[in-house]
């Protein structure tokens, strides 16, 4: 039930920025319509997380705070990676804010990372109401990372002097997790630091995300054994070995003995050949074996680390040369191409910084699927026509390969 409180005061507070607005004023409402805090929300697949619902006796637009002039100024709550660690594997689906008095515009908006600077990741255009909740579904489920604070708020368009758009809670117990505001570009800073007691109305509906159900493709691979020092195709075998088969010994009943294709019908050259028809999609890790170089683990292209690597993310072949991976023999047990891409998020573009000469650049999106490939690469790769998301940049140089995920934020 809403009853109407009248609150016989206006505090108005000088609030000073360091950029190009420097003296705004927020003020506190003199009225609002309090709405009661329900006690049996119940939702099936996941939960709203806020911060006002755990204020005892607390009430919804207990208050609401706007700007003397119109302007558009952002409030948000957030949580420590402490807090999230419960939420690994979890992702938000809806957000919510209540409005007192109707923005003249409002987003929806996701950040992660510290006060100091939180980087944006979700901006979504939200309907406008007075005196109720907006609730807005993403388009895309935002998949929470754990190791960085999680940010969640809006960005509201304030009509100006007289009008409070901000709704909140009347409490002191949270800040500064429940009571951020940023004006504009400038830094952000909890309510309390200013006089206000406040805990956002605002909350975030989040759900752990199933794991799709994986695709199967066929996988053909192919290595040239011609230029094998010392290998006899009538004495010697070739085997392969990988993630895809869990790792069987080389040689063993689990792994795969691959088969010589006719020489004849390759030039003279000795092609070795197997096809695994159920390889889930993905990344993939394997090398090749043969007993004319030793038994078991000991008869590898090379000895020890690295691995050679594929992204599957269709029917595929691949085509190898023995012992053929662009990596130096005496960099083998020692490799580290330390690559970094930055900014991460990114938007149109995205710098590479990787140890080597870059031969190749591969981006997959998180299904596994090539959304762009380029030989021959810059240091700078531009992102053409990749939305919003997760993705894999998969980089080749002349020492190696290396995988690492980025976000792509626009």
């Amino acid at each position: 039930m809403r009853f109407f409180k009248t609150i016989a005061f206006v505090l108005t507070i000088g609030f000073v920025f360091s950029g190009a607005l420097s003296a705004q004023d927020f003020q506190q409402a003199m009225d609002t319509n309090p709405v009661p805090v329900a006690d049996d929300r119940t939702e099936k697949d996941g939960e709203w997380i806020n911060y006002y619902e755990a204020v005892p006796d607390g009430e919804i637009n207990d208050n609401a705070l706007g700007v003397a002039e119109a302007v558009e100024w952002n409030a948000a709550i957030r949580w420590s990676p402490e807090d999230l660690a419960a939420y690994e594997g979890w992702a938000v689906t809806k957000i919510r804010v209540f409005m007192n008095d109707e923005p003249t515009s409002a987003v929806a908006k996701i950040w992660q990372g510290d006060i100091s600077e939180p980087v944006e990741m979700i901006s979504q255009a939200m309907m406008t109401a007075q005196e109720d909740w907006v609730e807005v579904e993403l388009f895309d489920p935002y998949m929470i990372d754990t190791s960085q604070e999680l940010w969640i708020g809006w960005e509201m368009g304030d009509p100006g002097d007289g009008l409070f758009p901000a709704a909140f809670t009347t409490t002191d117990a949270f800040t500064p997790m429940s009571d951020l505001l940023q004006l504009g570009d400038d830094p952000w800073g909890p309510a309390a630091d200013f006089g206000f007691d406040v805990a956002w109305n605002i909350e975030a509906f989040v759900e752990p995300l199933e794991d799709p159900d994986p695709d199967f493709y066929s996988v053909t691979f192919n290595v040239d054994m011609t230029d094998v020092e010392g290998f006899d195709p009538d004495e010697h075998h070739v085997f392969i070995s990988g993630s895809f088969l869990d790792w069987p010994e080389p040689g063993t009943e689990e792994s795969i003995q691959m088969e010589l294709v006719d020489p004849a019908k390759n030039e003279g050259q000795l092609i070795y050949t197997a096809t695994e028809e159920a390889v889930e999609e993905g990344l993939i890790e394997y090398k090749y074996f043969s007993d004319a170089i030793d038994e078991g683990w000991d008869g590898g292209e090379w000895e020890g680390d690295p691995n050679r690597e594929a992204m599957i993310s269709d029917d595929t072949v691949l085509n190898d040369v023995w012992g053929d991976y662009e990596v130096s023999a005496e960099d083998i047990d020692m490799i580290d191409l330390n690559l970094s891409l930055y900014p991460n998020p990114a938007t149109s573009h995205i710098n590479i910084n990787v140890e080597g000469e870059i031969t190749e650049v591969r981006i997959f999106d998180i299904s596994g699927r090539m959304v762009l490939q380029q030989e021959e690469a810059s240091t700078t790769l531009n992102l053409p026509d990749l939305h919003n998301g997760m993705y894999i940049l998969q980089v080749t140089t002349n020492r190696g390969v290396e995988s690492k995920r980025f976000q792509i934020v626009r």
